[in-house]
């Protein structure tokens, strides 16, 4: 068991995805607020953004007992949303950031507008922490902004996949980010080869929300098959599911409905090729497509198992609260936290 953090008395560091590579080393993200921030002990340097100017990004890779290894960090209002790795152990990293950001010393991305606005970034780093190379995707215009929020590897098509938002005239190396006709908000998947080259832009989760979509879980079979889940953007919103083939053409996408609040946090797959969601809900709501549906309870998490077309197979309720969870599959084990 180790520390980690800052020492700001007010605002308070957060972390945010974990990853462990063929190897056995430990990557961890975190936003840091605070001066000082440690691990186990250790000042990592270069960081330094007070909570107030909405935090930093930090990464830091540990072996499996826990020593240090190295670390990198981003700029003021910068965040390090979520990692994975390849077979040889690249880490590929995903998040974003506000004016400018410096990954591994050495590459420097700018978001030239003068307005408010956020840049997403997808970097891809060696073993021993030298960074290969940095994408950005973005706008000029104020109040434009794009994000990423889920990185991971498709074994089919050999592609880096990033689970994102953009919001306003986003492009992504001059490609504009595809619009439904309805709004310029959506979420999005952008495919890169492993050598940071743009393959394709896709919305997802569109057709019934109208692209206004909190969706920051992706997961990818050995088959090819892309999961996303998440949900809708206001005060009372319902839970959204897609499936993809690997080219991002869309297998089936669907709103569940809630009488009030109902959230998809993660999704897994098995071995299968069978999808495992898990949520929260406030006031009832119905899961899955017709006609292989499920009816929740009020105030209750859950964890749901699903085909493609979206069937469910069984769904387990328990008592839980409307904090972020997270699911993990392996060996035919599921865990949940």
């Amino acid at each position: 068991m180790k520390s980690i953090g800052g020492d700001d008395p007010i605002y308070y560091d957060q972390a945010l995805d974990m990853h462990m590579d063929p190897f056995e080393n430990i990557y961890l993200t975190f936003k840091s607020c605070g001066n000082n921030f440690t691990y186990d002990g250790q000042i990592l340097s270069g960081i330094n953004s007070p909570g107030q100017n909405s935090g930093e990004g930090v990464l830091l890779k540990v072996n499996s007992n826990g020593d240090y290894l190295w670390h990198d960090s981003g700029s003021i209002s910068s965040s390090f949303q979520a990692i994975t790795t390849d077979a040889a152990g690249n880490l590929y990293l995903t998040g974003y950031f506000r004016t400018a950001i410096t990954l591994g010393g050495t590459i420097t991305l700018r978001n030239y507008s003068s307005g408010t606005t956020t840049d997403l970034f997808v970097a891809k780093y060696q073993p021993d922490g030298t960074i290969l190379w940095a994408r950005h995707a973005g706008g000029t215009p104020h109040n434009t902004f794009a994000y990423g929020y889920d990185v991971e590897i498709n074994p089919q098509s050999n592609e880096l996949i990033v689970l994102g938002k953009g919001d306003g005239e986003v492009f992504f190396d001059g490609v504009p980010m595809p619009t439904n006709g309805v709004t310029d908000e959506a979420s999005i998947m952008a495919s890169y080869t492993f050598d940071g080259t743009l393959n394709w832009v896709k919305q997802v989760l569109e057709e019934e929300n109208y692209g206004v979509s909190f969706c920051k879980s992706l997961a990818i079979n050995s088959s090819g098959i892309m999961g996303v889940c998440g949900y809708t953007a206001n005060s009372h919103p319902d839970g959204l599911v897609g499936f993809y083939n690997s080219d991002g053409t869309v297998i089936s996408e669907h709103t569940y409905p809630a009488t009030d609040q109902l959230k998809v946090y993660s999704i897994v797959f098995n071995e299968f090729d069978e999808a495992y969601l898990s949520g929260w809900c406030y006031l009832g709501g119905v899961l899955g497509m017709s006609p292989g549906t499920v009816t929740l309870s009020n105030t209750t998490g859950f964890i749901i198992k699903v085909d493609f077309l979206q069937q469910v197979k069984w769904l387990m309720e328990f008592e839980s609260s409307s904090f972020d969870n997270r699911l993990y599959y392996n060996n035919r084990k599921l865990s949940y936290a």
